[in-house]
């Protein structure tokens, strides 16, 4: 089977901002919260916004979106949708494998805020392992404990080589988009 180099990017992307790069490990318990919001992500109906911007870059970045039905989940890049090939088994498999391989985590609540007139507490992150290290701000409501928003900001070196991501989740009126097959 031949793999589209452009596919797994979005996968990888998608598999970073929805299940975090937090690794809530005993060590910390305030990863917790972390962890168990992105965990429910995972397996929950939702469709994600994000933005990527590299380094320096100027302008308003590269723009995504993936839809989770619960059964498929859909990539939209350079505005065509596609179904992915990472399913909710394999997406809580590499959550499992980053929570084994941080080498530092740090998590803390930082406050009480409203995303759309949702009470959300807002968790800042700090994770170190061997690929680099990743700093995430992400809002979980007290409602449902799924995610709201989040920004996680990745760094395998200098301030040039810092990758930022910053997404938004709906969970109303999800649905495979139109045209799209498996």
């Amino acid at each position: 089977m031949t793999r589209n180099p452009r596919l797994l990017c979005a996968a990888a992307g998608f598999l970073i901002t929805a299940l975090g790069t937090v690794s809530a490990n005993a060590e910390d318990p305030a990863c917790k919260p972390i962890f168990d919001a992105m965990t429910k992500l995972a397996s929950t109906p939702s469709h994600t916004f994000m933005t990527k911007t590299v380094g320096a870059e100027k302008g308003a970045g590269k723009t995504s979106e993936t839809i989770n039905t619960g059964a498929t989940r859909y990539l939209r890049i350079d505005g065509s949708w596609m179904a992915s090939p990472l399913n909710t088994k394999a997406l809580l498999a590499q959550a499992e494998e980053n929570r084994r391989d941080g080498k530092e985590q740090h998590c803390s609540y930082l406050r009480e805020e409203a995303i759309i007139g949702e009470a959300a507490g807002v968790y800042i992150a700090h994770n170190k392992s061997e690929f680099g290290t990743s700093d995430e701000r992400v809002w979980i409501s007290k409602h449902s404990g799924l995610p709201l928003k989040d920004e996680i900001d990745l760094s395998s070196g200098g301030p040039q080589d810092v990758t930022h991501y910053a997404s938004r989740y709906v969970y109303d009126g999800v649905r495979a988009p139109d045209g799209v097959t498996q």
